[in-house]
């Protein structure tokens, strides 16, 4: 019994033994200190049963504190996560609200017009005049009326006398409009300012086989663009009498226009007797012409308009001649022209009757246009040459530049002229079809032009002034709507004159305000 016991104490020193030999060789000197074990170990060997539970205990709460900080590292890192995706998924929070405040806005701007619209499209359409019916029947007209200050030097007044101011209604007129029967049109026109005085009067068959629109009765002889416009439209003061010198005014005729399929080309040819509708011929210009034989082409190489209906880009260019024949022995021919104020009280710059003679004459002009949307310029040339009695000369150019964006002189293809500008109903002064009075600011336009004429060389005949005129003329024009326009112009005119043995070197000035009103 000792024996055995004997042997189970040896076999337990050996085991001891070699335990504490292996973790003496595992661990080392500095990581094993006499019975307590390193970090991370669970086991403690000890042959003191009371040391190794504390030891033990300690080891547990190194463990606890370790897992401890490695759940609060992963619980740094994923708050980190956490918060870096919250923000991302705010700010694309914060872009899809900004993009639905927008669509929105849009939409509710979509929604105005689309009431609008439906609004209008419930509003009755206008009757159309139906163009087989044998009678319709327009009026339509204008009204002008202007004041002018003039101011000359000295020896302008010791050559012509002194000029006054002036006030006047200068023109009055109601035309009347018809057609019918598919392609027929009549016009009548009537002026009512100080005297009655017809203008216009014709009949007009459209589209005829060989002689396309064809006019019979009293209507203008075609001259330059510049004139042509300004004798229905009034780009400039309307008593503007540049060129009188060059110019015929209406007459008895009948006259053929022709255009190309695209519009593109027009010719007008016509002939007129001195007979009028009125006591005596339109002016005074001539006395008895017997004859006057009238043609003018033009063309529009370059025409663009644009989406909203005004002209993107035009170029015109064209020439007219007439030619008049004397009726009789004794019959003259009146060349005269003036300053803007036009009154009846300003003296001509120019004035004097040529007797014809037997001797025919003859004007030749050339007219080009252009115009970029508000931006519009024209220029012609003129030469007036008489029958065994001298030439004379002439030439304006002016330009007008709309300064309210949307707004641009028309054209008219049927005429081969400037129609009427547009005005955009948002830049209206008097909007008569939203009855809006000073909602907005009308349309404004300046201008400029130069002119010359030069009558030297023409047979001399007793009393008349002959010489050479040179004007200049700036100014604007505001336009309410596209019938009511004001225009102020002022004019220097710079006069060489000589009659009999007397010559002048003198200028003119003319400050004129005009109304014009169509109807």
């Amino acid at each position: 019994m000792k024996f055995q016991g004997w042997k189970k104490a040896a076999a337990g020193a050996l085991v001891c033994s070699l335990g504490w030999s292996a973790l003496d060789a595992s661990l080392g000197a500095d990581g094993f200190d006499g019975w307590n074990a390193g970090e991370g170990t669970s086991l403690v060997l000890s042959t003191d049963e009371a040391e190794s539970g504390e030891l033990n205990n300690e080891i547990e709460e190194v463990n606890e504190n370790e897992t401890d900080d490695a759940s609060d590292d992963a619980s740094v890192a994923l708050a980190d996560g956490i918060g870096g995706d919250f923000n991302a998924f705010a700010e694309e929070t914060a872009a899809l609200r900004a993009e639905l405040a927008a669509l929105r806005e849009e939409t509710a701007a979509l929604k105005v017009d689309f009431e609008a619209a439906k609004a209008k499209e419930a509003e009755p359409a206008p009757k159309k005049a139906d163009p087989n019916a044998p009678f319709n029947l327009k009026f339509s007209g204008r009204a002008i009326a202007d004041v002018s200050l003039t101011s000359a030097d000295a020896e302008f007044n010791d050559f012509y006398g002194e000029t006054s101011n002036t006030w006047r209604l200068r023109d009055v007129c109601l035309t009347m409009r018809g057609s019918g029967y598919g392609n027929l049109e009549y016009i009548f026109c009537l002026a009512v300012a100080e005297k009655v005085k017809i203008y216009d009067f014709y009949l007009r068959c459209n589209d005829t086989r060989y002689f396309g629109d064809v006019r019979i009765g009293q209507f203008h002889v075609e001259s330059g663009i510049d004139s042509m416009t300004i004798l229905y439209d009034t780009p400039y003061a309307v008593c503007d009498e540049d060129a009188q010198i060059f110019r015929l005014g209406r007459r008895f005729g009948i006259g053929s226009t022709r255009h190309t399929a695209d519009e593109r080309v027009r010719l007008f040819t016509g002939a007129f007797i001195p007979k009028s509708f009125n006591t005596e011929p339109y002016g005074t210009f001539d006395d008895n012409p017997g004859l006057v034989l009238n043609a003018r082409l033009s063309g529009t190489p370059i025409y663009e308009e644009g989406e909203d209906g005004l002209l993107n880009e035009l170029m015109h260019l064209g020439g007219s001649y007439y030619w008049v024949a004397p009726g009789a022995d004794d019959s003259t021919q009146r060349f005269r022209t003036r300053g803007l104020g036009g009154s009846f009280s300003a003296p001509y710059f120019l004035d004097g009757t040529i007797s014809l003679a037997d001797r025919s004459y003859s004007v030749s002009e050339i007219e080009t246009a252009w115009q970029h949307k508000g931006f519009a310029t024209t220029a012609d040339a003129f030469l007036k040459s008489v029958e065994d009695g001298g030439n004379a000369y002439g030439a304006t150019v002016g330009s007008r530049w709309m300064l309210t964006p949307g707004c641009a002189w028309g054209y008219s293809k049927d005429m081969g002229r400037f129609s009427s500008p547009k005005i955009a109903e948002d830049a209206r002064f008097v909007n008569t079809k939203d009855r809006v009075v000073a909602g907005n600011w009308g349309a404004w336009e300046l201008l400029g032009k130069w002119s010359w004429t030069e009558a030297n060389s023409l047979r001399e005949s007793a009393g008349a002034t002959y010489g050479t005129v040179n004007r200049l003329t700036t100014g604007f024009n505001w336009y309410w709507n596209e019938k009511t326009m004001w225009t102020l112009n002022w004019e220097r005119a710079f006069i060489d004159a000589r009659r009999g043995g007397e010559a002048v070197d003198a200028t003119h000035d003319t400050l004129i305000l005009q109304a014009a009103v169509k109807f």
